[in-house]
């Protein structure tokens, strides 16, 4: 399930555990950290680098990544913290 970072934040405090952010840069990583957060029962911030950015394109890392979080039960978001320039 696909939720905002301030949903997600929110998700943390009453249930007093920390949000887990995880690098990905394709399509197997993305999946390997969403089947991780679907076992553990856990919401999960997949985490994208301006490198892969570049790498995997922003857009299509966002569509897949917002694709295959409608496929799972635990909330997700994307962290771009480390991406600096926003084209």
């Amino acid at each position: 399930m696909w939720v905002s970072m301030n949903e997600m934040s929110g998700l943390a405090r009453p249930g007093r555990f920390a949000l887990g952010a995880f690098h990905a840069a394709n399509l197997e990583q993305v999946q390997g950290v969403l089947e991780a957060a679907v076992e553990h029962r856990s919401p999960v911030i997949i985490a994208l680098s301006e490198p892969a950015a570049i790498y995997a394109g922003i857009g299509a890392f966002l569509a897949l990544s917002q694709e295959l979080s409608r496929e799972v039960p635990s909330p997700v978001s994307l962290l771009l913290d480390h991406v600096h320039d926003p084209d």
